[in-house]
């Protein structure tokens, strides 16, 4: 389930609803994504000294079983853009950690049929 949390900006429930449907498809193309802590942190940076336009800050973490660890950040004079570039990052970061992780199941797999194959030796003489 994601989380979505506002920090330096007011609550909105069109950001929150924008959020979700930047970033929904996410657990369509990675189904293993609904086991994990993802939360999103909409914010706004505002500087009260110097003159100039606010940055939007969008950050999105995953923790998990599988996608451990992932943390993108991504600052936009829109926020709409932020999230855009956001939904992208992840997509992409989470396809490479799927290949990734599918490599590591071939190579194992790979290592049992090796262990099968050369079984006499592991069970001792015969």
């Amino acid at each position: 389930m994601m989380k979505i949390v506002f920090h330096n900006l007011e609550k909105s429930e069109l950001a929150r609803d924008v959020t979700r449907q930047k970033l929904e498809h996410l657990y369509e193309q990675f189904p293993k994504l609904s086991r994990h802590r993802f939360v999103v942190t909409l914010s706004m940076e505002n500087s009260p000294t110097k003159a100039g336009p606010d940055q939007f800050s969008v950050s999105a973490r995953i923790d998990g079983p599988q996608f451990f660890g992932i943390q993108v950040v991504h600052r936009e004079a829109n926020l709409y853009l932020a999230l855009a570039q956001i939904s992208e990052r992840l997509a992409r970061l989470l396809s490479e950690e799927t290949k990734i992780e599918l490599r590591r199941r071939r190579r194992s797999a790979r290592a049992v049929k090796v262990l099968a194959v050369s079984g006499k030796m592991l069970n001792g003489p015969s």
